[in-house]
């Protein structure tokens, strides 16, 4: 299905929105609920959780648009929103423990296809594992970037936009995360 405001750029989405386009705030809400639930998952520890704080983030935000002053910061701006959230509910809920499903899992093994070789899921399940494994090992400031732009399959110039960040300081985590990773999966194939 195609999305009418699909190919519109993010400023004018926003403006749109904030003039009371239903169809304009949906397109919003598909572009940054993956954002928003990352953000919120790497505060909150918990995928289902993340799910809560990213929905009412993105409510909070649509609702609140019209008090947007610069339609072009919307992302830093539901970004704060959602850290904001997701902060306040880790501050409320200390003792509760995180689940063992999370959003990276799904965003990895959703790509199995029902129809593939069972030997060649085993072994893709076994990969995204590790890699989600050596990916947690990382600092939270460059999983976030991996993640957005590897998972969301965002620009780097989105990403630096919406975790207000340079161009430059993004481009260094993606290439610092890269590195990192590729020695640690490396070291584990070698002790295999």
């Amino acid at each position: 299905m195609q999305r009418r405001f699909q190919f519109i750029e993010e400023r004018e989405l926003v403006e749109i929105a904030q003039l009371g386009s239903a169809e304009a705030c949906e397109e919003l809400v598909c572009r940054f609920r993956g954002a928003t639930v990352l953000v919120a998952q790497q505060i909150v520890g918990s995928a289902e959780i993340a799910q809560d704080v990213a929905q009412e983030a993105l409510l909070c935000a649509l609702r609140a648009l019209p008090q947007l002053e610069d339609p072009a910061k919307f992302g830093g701006w539901l970004y704060t929103i959602t850290r904001n959230r997701a902060r306040r509910i880790v501050s409320r809920e200390r003792r509760s423990e995180a689940t063992e499903d999370d959003q990276l899992e799904r965003l990895m093994t959703r790509h199995v296809g029902e129809h593939a070789d069972p030997l060649d899921a085993v072994l893709l399940t076994e990969t995204q594992r590790t890699v989600r494994m050596v990916l947690c090992d990382l600092p939270p400031e460059m999983q976030i970037v991996m993640q957005l732009f590897y998972y969301e399959q965002w620009p780097v110039a989105q990403i630096a936009e919406f975790l207000s960040l340079p161009i430059t300081t993004v481009k260094w985590r993606l290439h610092a995360g890269r590195t990192r990773l590729s020695r640690r999966l490396s070291a584990l194939l070698e002790e295999n």
